[in-house]
Parts: structure tokens; C-alpha cells; sequence
């Protein structure tokens, strides 16, 4: 605290880091006498306050400040968090609450689950665009996920994250090749490598992991599942087979080449890390029961195993605190995309080894108690190869290639749009040019292109609720400022 103003709203809110948020969003009913601590707080800075009401009669703040406004939640709940989410987006939004809020914990998760959605456009997209690119012209083999459903019935899976408990059960996990399917994904694979634990395949979905970890790793030597989003650079390292899961999420850019490459795929939910990816693969693959071990999401001391002693670069985002435990954001979403898949797949088991996490469905107990459940010895290795090969199928890359080039064409298309836009914007100032037919019909071809529906669109959906926060610009120069974010937006993605 840095001064009376801050020390009288920490004591009338019990909150001491409300500093550093940007948008502070408090339930009407605990409104009361707060007002005077709410208007030193948004006068402090660029900064905004909502008061949320559960009806539609509230009170205007208006008279007030421009800064403190109403805001209405409407059924379902969850649309309207997200709304608050999306409009702030970029910003650091907090829960302003003296007394336990029911929506709490529903309003927290919202808000994690758009920050984790914007993040990948926070360069634009260039970074996942390009790995989808590079991946999808690099791979003439392709694995059908259709086929690899239940390959693996009834052989028990152990998915291995590199949380702090790893480290304990690292002697068990190298008797373990025969007895189970083992996992291992993200830094989990650096982990095991480092102590020689026989792992049967490797796992990745970031599109910018630290490189160290892979280098240094078994899993150029092992079956590696992974997205189109991962790594490109590192997947071209990766000597074995690679076998391609479908994208997660609905992107715009890869259910354009999905459809150009006429794939009748099915849908693949990875969750939101690694170790979503992998419980979501184990189950598909039919294993059961599906053992988590290291599968921490917090810690207390290090964040990660004892085996890992580099810094780790890829860790993006605020650490949080959860009563003793220490996290982040998509950690926390993890753990709750896990809890919901538990509770969809009932006739799957899981058993949980962590002592420090804890997901709602599961079997908890130590790994040594699990090794009742291991005492079956299977050809682990082999059956997964045949699986694999039994669910290869070649696919031709001509559909790809031309697609791309429509893509390189529409590009260029675009990049003349824009700047012949721009250029109006020149010769009619200080006159607004927007309501001129060339500019519209400069605009309607914009907007009909492939470039700006799967390169720009999707970018501009995130970041315009950036350029609504621009008030005080006159409309015709917010949409210049636009349009040469469009081209920003190309110039990012031109590779």
C-alpha cells in the first residue's frame, strides 16, 4: 500500500491488490457505502469500475463518473461474465467483494477462459498460423483418429505431468513399461528423459515451448501425438512417428483447411494443456484406468519436479494463489476441464496419485497403492504400433498446396484494398471518406475476401473490443486506425 487513499479502500474491502487491476467489478448488493473508495480507486488512473445488478432496475453512475457504470446480468449467467470479459479484454479485471459472492468462482472462471482464448491472438495469431502452415505442408502421413478409438482397450494408462510430486514416484514409473500405457507431455518428457524412465509416447501442444526441454529429451525416439498449432520447429526434429490429433478449439483459419483438404475428421477435445490432451487421447484410446501421477496444477515450494532444473520459457501469465497453494490461469482450467471429463466418462476410471491436487470424480491414492491395478503385464509397445499402423492412411498434399496459394493470392488482393483505402483517407481529408461509394465498395471486397474471413477476422474479433475503448476518437478516425491495424495484422502473418 502506497498511500491513505489505497490503505481506506484495502480496509473497507479486505482486498490488498487491488492496485493492479484495471477493472474492478463489484455485486450491487455489496455496494452499500463503497462509492467513496470506488471513485478515489478509478480516478487514480485508466481505469474502470462495473457494479453488477441482478435486475433491470439499477442505478446510473453516470453524474458520477463516465468510468463507473451499471451493468446487467442477464440468464445464463455465464454469457454475461463473459461479456464483462470480452469487452476488458487485455485488461486485468478483478472481483471486488468484501463477503463470499455465489457467482464467484463461476465470474473467475469465465474471465481465465477468454484471457486463455485472446492470449493466442495477442501476436495476431502469426505464431499458431505459422506452425499450422509449416506442419500441415510437412506431413504426407496421416493417422485416422476414427481408427484409434479403443486400440488400447483395457490396458491401464498412466499420464505424467511434472508437477513437484513426480519426483516420487520416478523408481515406479521404470518398472512400469509392461504394465501400462505411459504418457508423457510437455515437461514431463525432459523429466522422465533425464532419469531414463521408459516413456511409450510423448505428447505437445505449445506453439512455442522451451526448446531446451525437447533437445534434451526421449521423445524424438518415441510416438509423438501432438496439434497443428505445436511447434514446428521442434516437430521437424522428431524422427518417429508423429501422429496428428485435430485442432480443439474451432479455429477459423484450420476449419478453412480442414475443408479444403476435404477431411471428414472426427471432433477431438484436447482440453486447454497438454494434460488435457493426453487424458482425452488415453480415453480414446480406450485405457482404463487412466492414472494421473504428477498431474499437480499448484505448488507450494517449485513449481515443477526436481528433474527440471532449467528455467522454463514458456510459462506465461500471473502465478495465483489457491489457500496454500500457488498456480495459473490454464493450469486452473485444466484441472476443471478434467473434473467435467471425469464426470462425462463414467466408465473410465481415473485415480489421481498427487498429493496436492485434487479433481472432483476421481479414485485418490498413493502410486504405490495403484500398483494393484498394474499387476497385468502387456505388450504395451507393440500394441500401439500395430494400432498406429493399422490406422495410417496417406493423404495428398496437392489439395493443401493449392489451397495456400488461394490464400497467397487473396493476400496480396488485400494488401491493394486496405491501401487504396488508406489513400482515401488522404484525399478527402480532413473529409470523412467512409460514406463514399468507392470506399464502400473497396470495403465490400474486403470483406468477401479469403484472406480477410480466416487471416483477419478472426483477429479483429478479439482486439476490436481494444479499439471500443477508443471514446474519444472521432468515428472516421477510429476506422482508419482499423484498417491500418489490418494491415498490421498481415505484415505479422506474412510468413
Amino acid at each position: 500500500m502506497h498511500d491513505s487513499n489505497t490503505q481506506v479502500l484495502s480496509h473497507t474491502l479486505a482486498l490488498p491488490d487491488v492496485e493492479d487491476a484495471d477493472v474492478l467489478c463489484l455485486p450491487s448488493e455489496q455496494l452499500q457505502d463503497s462509492l467513496p473508495s470506488l471513485l478515489q480507486w478509478v480516478e487514480k488512473g485508466d481505469r474502470y469500475v462495473l457494479i453488477l445488478w441482478q435486475s433491470a432496475s439499477f442505478d446510473s453512475f453516470i453524474d458520477i463518473s463516465p468510468r463507473i457504470r451499471s451493468f446487467v446480468l442477464h440468464d445464463p449467467i455465464e454469457e454475461s461474465f463473459k461479456q464483462i470479459a470480452w469487452e476488458y479484454v487485455f485488461l486485468r479485471i478483478k472481483l471486488w467483494s468484501a463477503s463470499p459472492w455465489k457467482y464467484q468462482e463461476l465470474f473467475e472462471n469465465t474471465l481465465l477462459g477468454v484471457h486463455l482464448v485472446a492470449s493466442d491472438y495477442q501476436d495476431f495469431g502469426s505464431k499458431v498460423r505459422s506452425n499450422v502452415c509449416i506442419n500441415t505442408k510437412a506431413q504426407d502421413k496421416h493417422y485416422s483418429l476414427d481408427a484409434l478409438k479403443g486400440s488400447m482397450k483395457g490396458i491401464p494408462a498412466i499420464i505424467c505431468g511434472a508437477g513437484p510430486t513426480l519426483s516420487e514416484n520416478m523408481e515406479q514409473l521404470c518398472e512400469m513399461r509392461s504394465s501400462a500405457l505411459i504418457l508423457a507431455g510437455g515437461a514431463a518428457i525432459k523429466a522422465l528423459s533425464s532419469r531414463s524412465v521408459f516413456f511409450h509416447a510423448a505428447a505437445g501442444i505449445d506453439p512455442d515451448p522451451d526448446y531446451e526441454r525437447f533437445i534434451e529429451s526421449s521423445a524424438f525416439e518415441t510416438p509423438f501425438f501432438y496439434q497443428d498449432r505445436f511447434s514446428s520447429e521442434i516437430l521437424s526434429m522428431i524422427h518417429s512417428q508423429k501422429i496428428r490429433l485435430p485442432s480443439t478449439a474451432e479455429y477459423p483459419f484450420e476449419e478453412w483447411l480442414k475443408q479444403e483438404m476435404g477431411s471428414q475428421e472426427s471432433p477431438f477435445d484436447g482440453g486447454w494443456t497438454v494434460a488435457t490432451l493426453m487424458t482425452s487421447l488415453a480415453t480414446h484410446l480406450g485405457c482404463s484406468p487412466i492414472i494421473f501421477v504428477g498431474m499437480d496444477f499448484g505448488y507450494k515450494d517449485k513449481m515443477y519436479t526436481e528433474e527440471l532444473t532449467t528455467t522454463d520459457h514458456s510459462d506465461k501469465g500471473a502465478i495465483k494463489t489457491q489457500g496454500q497453494i500457488k498456480t495459473k490461469s490454464d493450469w486452473i482450467m485444466a484441472s476443471h476441464w478434467i473434473e467435467q471429463w471425469i464426470k462425462t466418462h463414467r466408465e473410465t476410471r481415473f485415480i489421481n496419485t498427487s498429493s496436492i491436487s485434487y479433481f472432483a470424480g476421481s479414485e485418490s491414492a498413493t502410486f504405490h497403492s495403484v500398483q494393484k491395478d498394474l499387476s497385468n503385464s502387456y505388450d504395451v509397445k507393440g500394441d500401439l504400433h500395430t494400432a498406429l499402423e493399422e490406422a495410417k492412411i496417406k493423404r495428398s498434399l496437392d489439395r493443401a498446396t493449392l489451397a495456400f496459394e488461394d490464400l497467397d493470392e487473396s493476400v496480396c488482393r488485400t494488401k491493394d484494398l486496405l491501401a487504396s483505402m488508406v489513400k482515401l483517407f488522404e484525399s478527402y481529408y480532413p473529409e470523412d471518406p467512409t460514406s463514399k461509394g468507392e470506399f464502400i465498395l473497396a470495403e465490400y471486397d474486403l470483406y468477401d475476401e479469403l484472406c480477410y474471413k480466416v487471416v483477419i477476422e478472426p483477429v479483429w474479433r478479439v482486439w476490436k473490443h481494444v479499439f471500443a475503448r477508443m471514446e474519444d476518437l472521432p468515428i472516421d478516425r477510429r476506422r482508419l486506425h482499423e484498417i491500418l491495424f489490418f494491415q498490421k495484422i498481415i505484415n505479422a502473418n506474412k510468413s
